[in-house]
């Protein structure tokens, strides 16, 4: 019996070889083995703090092997592919990509290219610069602007030390465009460079100022005439020959749209009442609201003319001449 096993063991290997070969023909054919190749981002893990990657491989292409309904379950989210940077400095690195499978995909089926991906590391630093504010547009042509005042004068940039050195200086920019009022406002802060570009990729700190530029309407001049005012009388037997004011006229500085409601300005009032000579009194002028004389006083001299009959005028010493 036990000859008899040993004599036909040969036979019962062939047999189930065969048998696995028709298994595995049998499988095969409903459940054909591919190759299906996805791909899927590269990721980095343990970046060192004092660095920040400028270039790297962003994608990697794998290649799954297995049966046809196993590797179409699978999506790219399933796979994490990725480079570690632990331990890196600064420069050019080669590093080997690594990845991750779902459970039902065996790794021994499974290839990636580039199996090394490049990295390319800077330092990351930080620097203070000044605050410029700077200005875009026209206020109206009637309005003028004080020195901008900005608060704080200076922020600080983080990045990578290739970035950081473009910058030149850090702007505030404000828009002047139909301004009409004083301008106080919170702006944001952009790091230019030497041609006044921005440098993006970089941090800054604090990311906004507050500016405040006085907007107020150019002050024009204008030339008025001046009134004298006189109330009263002469005495019985007299009357006004003529009123004239020194000077005749004045200029008056102030905004364009004070200047336009006014046309003349006012002495301070003299009273000739009973009086029998000419008068002369240097007076002061009405100052008109939210202008400014460049004279504030006048002389206004009243000549009297004596009517017929009447006793003949004696002259008076002027106030401040004859």
């Amino acid at each position: 019996m036990i000859d008899s096993l040993k004599h036909n063991v040969g036979y019962k290997v062939a047999a189930f070889a065969i048998a696995v070969l028709i298994w595995t023909h049998v499988r095969s054919a409903q459940h054909p083995i591919e190759r299906r190749y996805l791909e899927v981002p590269l990721g980095v893990v343990n970046l060192p703090e004092n660095l920040q990657v400028v270039e790297r491989t962003e994608t990697v292409r794998l290649a799954i092997r297995g049966f046809r309904e196993e590797i179409l379950k699978v999506r790219p989210s399933d796979i994490r592919a990725q480079i570690d940077l632990a331990g890196t400095t600064v420069g050019r690195r080669k590093l080997k990509v690594t990845f991750v499978v779902p459970t039902w995909v065996r790794a021994g089926d499974v290839s990636v290219d580039p199996e090394v991906a490049e990295v390319v590391l800077d330092e990351v630093v930080s620097h203070t610069f000044d605050v410029e504010v700077r200005t875009a547009g026209k206020l109206p042509p009637e309005y003028t602007m004080s020195q901008p005042d900005c608060t704080p004068t200076q922020a600080t940039v983080t990045g990578r030390s290739g970035l950081v050195r473009e910058v030149r200086i850090i702007f505030a920019k404000v828009h002047l465009a139909s301004r009409v009022r004083d301008i106080d406002e919170q702006v944001s802060l952009f790091p230019v460079d030497r041609m006044g570009v921005k440098v993006a990729g970089i941090v800054v700190h604090p990311p906004t100022a507050r500016v405040h530029i006085g907007v107020s309407q150019t002050e024009q001049n204008k030339k008025i005439r001046v009134e004298p005012l006189v109330s009263g009388q002469p005495a019985q037997g007299y009357e006004i020959e003529e009123i004239t004011v020194q000077p005749a006229s004045v200029t008056i500085s102030g905004s364009p749209e004070n200047l336009r409601t006014v046309q003349k300005v006012a002495t301070d009032e003299i009273d000739i009442s009973g009086a029998t000579a000419t008068t002369s009194r240097q007076v002061d002028l009405s100052q008109p609201n939210g202008l400014r004389l460049t004279e504030t006083s006048a002389r206004v001299i009243v000549v009297l003319r004596r009517l017929p009959s009447a006793p003949a005028p004696r002259r008076e010493k002027m106030d401040g001449g004859t």
